[in-house]
């Protein structure tokens, strides 16, 4: 369970949604009512997970200091935490746009500073994210509107997930903003599968990549072989979404190949490959068998 807000520096009077995402596994839990309370504050009527197991509602800031809303489901609980100034403080807000990015795509972060209703200029604020994304400055100073942007840059799909934006001031933190990493997302299909074949061969092997159902040119794949064999480089995938590689059967038995993006820790597809030996029982080295040598008794003499 993950639960966002918005924003979490709140003028007494001042609304933030928060989101919450409700799975089993990979799996939404949908229609679901979610438990939820709030301090310093109060909240709108919550909505039942929707198909995407998503749950909202809205906290207002009532209070100055610190507030916060909690959210219960089968057993598990989390929190969401804000700071509650009053009407005339600075308030400092970092919103992304969009909130949810694939591998290679961008969120425009912009930062803002208000002060009894006043955008604050000249205001220099230091930026960061912990994982798997890059921003294009880690300083901005706000100008006309109060506002500045910084430019967020999804780097890897291996760590697909919430990554955590945080603006300070010195070292204050002043605002955080949440953005999701997508997994990209990529289907990949292979022909043939499973690979079949004897010890020497050399097999061909294509492979197709989509994502929902259109074709994805320009991708990297890494084939790997696992428990023997080998494999040449996989081409980069053409205007149709197609690559290539063939497969060594160096050895027997039941092996298989991995295929992944190149430097994303996940297996897109395993393909099985059956190798069979070529050795005969006439290659196998003929055991002889040795006869023991009898003695034979000596007559008598009478």
């Amino acid at each position: 369970m993950e639960a966002v807000a918005d924003k979490t520096n709140l003028r007494v009077g001042e609304k933030a949604t928060v989101t919450v995402t409700v799975k089993r596994g990979n799996d939404p839990e949908v229609g679901e009512r979610l438990s939820y309370s709030a301090g310093l504050g109060t909240l709108s009527v919550s909505t039942p997970t929707d198909a995407n197991g998503v749950s909202t509602t809205t906290y207002t800031a009532s209070q100055v200091g610190k507030g916060y809303i909690t959210v219960s489901y089968g057993g598990i609980s989390k929190t969401v935490e804000f700071t509650n100034q009053s009407a005339t403080a600075e308030i400092v807000t970092a919103v992304a746009n969009p909130t949810s990015i694939a591998k290679g795509a961008k969120s425009t972060i912009t930062i803002t500073s208000m002060k009894g209703g006043q955008p604050v200029t000249g205001k220099t604020y230091g930026v960061t994210v912990d994982k798997g994304a890059e921003l294009s400055s880690i300083q901005v100073t706000t100008g006309a509107g109060g506002s500045a942007t910084v430019e967020l840059t999804n780097i890897t799909a291996a760590t697909a997930g919430l990554c955590t934006v945080t603006v300070k001031e010195g070292q204050s933190t002043v605002a955080t903003t949440t953005v999701t990493l997508e997994d990209n997302g990529l289907t990949v299909t292979a022909n043939p599968n499973p690979i079949a074949g004897k010890e020497g061969d050399t097999i061909d092997v294509s492979l197709s990549v989509s994502r929902n159902g259109s074709a994805v040119p320009g991708v990297k794949l890494d084939v790997t072989a696992v428990g023997g064999g080998g494999t040449t480089l996989a081409s980069d995938t053409d205007a149709s979404g197609n690559s290539s590689f063939q497969y060594q059967a160096l050895v027997s038995g039941s092996l298989s190949v991995e295929i992944k993006e190149d430097g994303v820790d996940k297996v897109l597809l395993s393909i099985p490959a059956n190798i069979a030996s070529t050795k005969t029982t006439a290659d196998e080295e003929p055991v002889v068998a040795k006869a023991k040598a009898v003695r034979k008794p000596r007559s008598k003499q009478v």
